[in-house]
């Protein structure tokens, strides 16, 4: 408790700052942002609230198992993954420092990083953030998130860089000095300023879950998964979703990961992975826990939308 007060005390005096800031990119969507992220935010806070209540509701037990196994120190690990987000529930004007994100809707301030040295002189080996100071080497994802591909080609709809992750060069860490960057990409902001998918509700998509045009259309709508692997929960994880995975990749959430090697992405795959590390297995709880919670629904391990009948 003690060590508790000292860290709000800090947070008071500045020294310690937690809290989450946009760019300007994002001014033209400033509150729609702002309204999403008030309801990632109570997705973690109610996802790990309804873990660790004793007893569980029967049916939030059953999704801990779906999701994470029935070993009780993954669904330790991932309440205390989500309870972590919940620093980050301050909005900030001023920039972001300790331990924080700062979101961007533009990728304009990106450039290529070419490189200099003999062996890659002249060759693209990365890319340059001059806002954030920082040089990034690979940079597949942020290639697919900079593209003009309104094709639905592209699949990439955020990344999270953490650039305080890595040790400066005296070996010093340097997440108490510098923000984590979550990239929201145009392409995606840009789908979803356009006409919603076909099916908005649970009622709606359990209707449309037979039909084949509807799977397809579910398909298309989702990045990073095909026909195979789309299920019915997938069309629900709209830009909250999106958020929350990626303030799980934040140095506060401990640096979820997308584990493994990008494998265990969607409902299908994560239930597949049961690991509490993995950002999207907790994204996709917590949206679980708020059907179960506020929908009456829960979710069947292949993805399918269940209505409970002792639930409202």
């Amino acid at each position: 408790m003690i060590a508790f007060l000292l860290l709000i005390v800090l947070g008071v005096l500045g020294q310690v700052a937690y809290g989450w800031g946009m760019h300007e990119s994002c001014q033209s969507i400033e509150q729609p942002l702002k309204n999403a992220m008030t309801v990632a935010f109570q997705r973690a806070t109610e996802a790990k609230a309804e873990i660790r209540k004793i007893p569980r509701d029967k049916h939030v037990d059953a999704l801990v198992k779906v999701v994470f196994g029935s070993d009780d120190a993954k669904a330790a690990d991932a309440a205390q993954r989500l309870e972590a987000i919940q620093w980050l529930d301050i909005f900030s004007t001023s920039r972001p420092t300790a331990y924080n994100v700062i979101l961007y809707c533009s990728t304009d301030r990106i450039t290529d990083y070419i490189g200099r040295d003999p062996e890659n002189k002249g060759k693209k080996i990365g890319y340059e953030d001059p806002d954030r100071n920082a040089r990034v080497k690979g940079g597949a994802l942020m290639d697919d998130c900079r593209s003009e591909n309104h094709n639905g080609d592209a699949s990439t709809r955020a990344l999270t860089i953490n650039l305080g992750s890595k040790k400066d060069k005296d070996g010093k860490d340097q997440r108490e000095r510098i923000a984590d960057t979550i990239q929201l990409c145009p392409w995606y902001l840009r789908k979803l300023a356009g006409p919603p998918p076909s099916y908005d509700t649970p009622d709606e998509l359990v209707k449309k879950a037979a039909d084949v045009k509807a799977k397809n259309l579910l398909a298309k709508f989702n990045a990073k998964l095909n026909h195979e692997t789309a299920t019915p929960i997938d069309s629900l994880a709209g830009f909250e979703h999106v958020l929350l995975h990626e303030m799980t990749h934040s140095a506060i959430a401990g640096y979820s990961d997308d584990t493994p090697a990008g494998k265990c992405y969607g409902w299908k795959h994560s239930v597949k992975c049961q690991k509490s590390e993995n950002a999207d297995s907790l994204a996709y709880f917590a949206l679980a826990v708020e059907l179960v919670l506020h929908r009456g629904y829960t979710v069947n391990k292949d993805g399918t939308l269940q209505k409970l009948a002792d639930k409202k």
